[in-house]
């Protein structure tokens, strides 16, 4: 578990691991004072010194342990500001936008090898498994970013972006892109609060597959009263 994780992120994680037979840790990445303990690793032996801490792992008798939820619900809930809260349950799964991408077999292959790409089936249109590159999906954009009436707490700058695979992009078909916000959330550091707004855009071939979701991710500072 990592403290600054989102929880699909996590399993993302957890899948991996089990997956390669691998034992967890965890720990809160915490930029913030309010993150400390967020996650952990909990071990079966007691800790007295360096030492142990070097050779506990060995042992493989330890588990990363999740307290976000529990933190969610004691602390941040009690905290969380109302209006991101109102904004939240107002925005949040709502779609604001819909539409239709033309897969050009040019412009992924161009993509493949600017971004350094190696394997024909990236390259070569004669690949049998030939296909876009994961992250090209994360190129495409819509009508809108955001839904016209979200309000504006500051001025906003991209915060990254992220993408979630689940079938093949092919080149040379039509996609179906369907925008909703999925998730409204706060940090507050030196600098004051910021507020992250992730618009998704949902990827559908003509079946109604679902192929991929490419995530947008804007930060606002919010002004000053």
């Amino acid at each position: 578990f990592n403290g600054g994780s989102r929880d699909n992120e996590d399993q993302i994680a957890i899948d991996n691991a089990e997956k390669r037979g691998y034992l967890g840790i965890g720990g809160s990445d915490s930029h913030i004072v309010s993150h400390i303990g967020r996650c952990a690793t909990e071990f079966s032996a007691y800790i007295r010194h360096m030492d142990d801490l070097v050779s506990a792992p060995k042992s493989g008798e330890f588990k990363a342990v999740n307290f976000k939820h529990l933190l969610s619900l004691v602390f941040w809930r009690s905290t969380l500001d109302a209006d991101i809260e109102a904004v939240r349950d107002k925005y949040i799964n709502l779609g604001f936008d819909d539409n239709d991408f033309f897969v050009d077999p040019a412009k992924t292959t161009e993509y493949a090898r600017l971004c350094g790409e190696t394997a024909t089936r990236f390259l070569d249109s004669d690949d049998p498994n030939f296909q876009a590159p994961p992250t090209w999906v994360a190129s495409l954009s819509g009508r809108r970013m955001l839904p016209e009436d979200l309000p504006r707490f500051g001025i906003g700058m991209d915060a990254g972006k992220g993408v979630e695979c689940f079938k093949p992009v092919r080149p040379g078909t039509t996609i179906r892109g369907k925008s909703h916000i999925h998730d409204i959330y706060t940090k507050t550091g030196r600098s004051g609060r910021m507020i992250f707004v992730v618009m998704r855009i949902e990827f559908f071939d003509k079946e109604g597959n679902h192929l991929t979701n490419a995530d947008s991710r804007s930060v606002q500072r919010e002004k000053s009263q």
